[in-house]
């Protein structure tokens, strides 16, 4: 593997490492209006239809949207905001 190769295999571990890191954390949270899967990368706000469809042993919590982005989550696309 080159340098090159081998400076953007760090930065994406480190951004993975990272986010995963930050995803255990807020799987810690067991209430909020903002519910993600801990396997996915969408968050749904409160009254999206997807968050049902998220096993509960899965369910992660989040109090804000900004919370949730900073955890390495997007907007679901059929949530409207």
């Amino acid at each position: 593997m080159d340098a090159s190769a081998e400076a953007g295999f760090a930065k994406a571990y480190a951004a993975a490492t990272s986010s995963e890191a930050v995803k255990a954390v807020s799987s810690k949270n067991t209430s909020g209006p903002i519910v993600a899967s801990k396997n996915g990368t969408a968050y749904y706000l409160p009254g999206c239809n997807g968050a049902s469809r998220i096993m509960d042993k899965n369910k992660i919590y989040f109090q804000t949207e900004t919370e949730a982005e900073s955890a390495g989550y997007h907007i679901a696309g059929n949530c409207k905001r």
